[in-house]
C-alpha cells in the first residue's frame, strides 16, 4: 500500500508534468489555432498547475502533521480558493494569478521539508534544493529572461521545472522509504 505523502508527492509531480506538457504545447500552436483554442488550453494547463499546486500542498501537510487526520476545513478553504483562482486566471489571461498561489504553497512545502531535515529526516534537504530550482523558473518567467525567440522563458521556465521535480521525486522517495518505512516499488518492466 502507498504512503499517503508519496501518493500525493506523485500526484503532484504527475499533475505538474503534464500542465506543462499542455503549456508548452498551448504556447507553441496558439497562433495557429486561434485565441478560443488557446483559452481552452490555459483552462486545462492552469487546472492541472493548481491540481498539482493542491497535492504540493497535501504532501507537505501531511509530512508536518505527521500523518493527522487532514482537517477538512482547510482543504476545502484551498479547494475552493484554488477554483476561483482558475476561473480568474483563464478568463484574465493573467499567468500572475498562477504564480502567487504556486510561491506561497512551494514556501510553506520548503519550511515543512526545511523543518524536517533539521529533524533529519533523510530526503527532505533534496525537496528543498528541488524547490529552490523550482523558484528559478518562477523568476525567469516573470522576468522573460530568454536565450532567443525559439528558446524563450517559456521554455526555460518549463525545462528548470521538470529538472526540480526530478530532485524533489528523489527526495520525497527517500523521506517515503526511510521516515515512513515503506517501500515505493518500482515501475512493472
Amino acid at each position: 500500500m502507498q504512503h499517503p505523502y508519496s501518493k500525493q508527492t506523485a500526484l503532484f509531480v504527475l499533475f505538474m508534468a503534464i500542465s506543462s506538457c499542455f503549456g508548452s504545447a498551448g504556447h507553441a500552436i496558439q497562433h495557429q489555432l486561434g485565441i478560443l483554442f488557446f483559452k481552452l488550453i490555459l483552462f486545462i494547463s492552469h487546472s492541472l498547475t493548481f491540481a498539482s499546486i493542491y497535492f504540493c500542498f497535501r504532501a507537505a501537510y501531511t509530512l508536518y502533521t505527521a500523518n493527522k487526520k487532514a482537517n477538512p476545513i482547510i482543504l476545502l478553504i484551498i479547494l475552493i480558493s484554488f477554483c476561483v483562482i482558475v476561473i480568474f486566471s483563464t478568463l484574465t489571461a493573467n499567468f500572475i494569478l498562477v504564480k502567487i498561489p504556486a510561491g506561497a504553497v512551494l514556501i510553506y512545502s520548503i519550511t515543512v521539508h526545511f523543518l524536517s531535515y533539521k529533524k533529519n529526516i533523510s530526503g527532505a534537504g533534496q525537496v528543498v534544493i528541488g524547490i529552490l530550482i523550482s523558484f528559478t523558473s518562477i523568476i525567469i518567467h516573470s522576468f522573460k529572461i530568454s536565450i532567443s525567440e525559439w528558446f524563450n522563458h517559456k521554455d526555460i521556465a518549463h525545462l528548470i521545472i521538470a529538472f526540480s521535480l526530478i530532485f524533489m521525486c528523489e527526495g520525497a522517495k527517500k523521506i517515503t522509504n526511510n521516515h515512513y518505512h515503506t517501500q515505493i516499488s518500482p515501475l512493472p518492466h
